[in-house]
């Protein structure tokens, strides 16, 4: 299934997932705007060149403190405090991933919402990730901070394969809207 997602979401064209991605990055800014207005430190990421792109997040949300992960090994991901989306760098698979030595850690207590992405996902909140569990683990170590999985529209499935170590999202935000779960 991951498989089947990845080639689904490398054949949409370049210009379309731009502007699929203004959208979603569009509709996601006004839904915290309106439900989560006092939420300061947002955990966001940088996406894959198939994953909606989020970093016009910065310019919608100034008020915001927009935080990126960052794998530290094998089996851990810690946020960092990132104001400037350009000042990412390549690292673990490729990913745009904060410099330790420029953007400083955050507490994953103090995080008021996480974004997080996924190949795809049900409408009860499933989410299909890459495989490596690195959201599963941190979303276990902070159960109660509401989630927002981000994908495009096309990526919303009736049902996706669970295992009890998974976690589902509180809403669900695409280029067709935001909806809680």
């Amino acid at each position: 299934m991951r498989n089947l997602a990845r080639n689904t979401l490398n054949r949409v064209p370049a210009e379309e997932r731009k502007s699929r991605s203004a959208m979603l990055v569009h509709n996601l800014s006004q839904y915290i705007k309106s439900r989560f207005p006092n939420a300061r430190h947002i955990a966001s990421f940088s996406a894959l060149p198939y994953e909606p792109d989020l970093s016009l997040l910065h310019n919608l949300l100034p008020d915001k403190q927009l935080c990126y992960p960052l794998v530290k090994d094998e089996e851990d991901m810690h946020f960092h405090l990132v104001t400037e989306p350009t000042t990412l760098k390549e690292g673990s698979f490729k990913i745009l991933e904060p410099n330790p030595q420029v953007h400083p850690p955050v507490d994953p207590d103090v995080l008021d919402l996480i974004l997080v992405p996924g190949l795809a996902f049900d409408l009860r909140g499933n989410r299909l990730g890459h495989g490596a569990g690195y959201y599963d683990r941190f979303l276990s170590l902070i159960p109660t901070i509401p989630t927002i999985g981000v994908t495009y529209g096309s990526q919303l499935l009736p049902e996706v394969p669970t295992e009890p170590h998974d976690h589902a999202m509180a809403y669900l935000a695409s280029d067709r809207g935001v909806i809680p779960i």
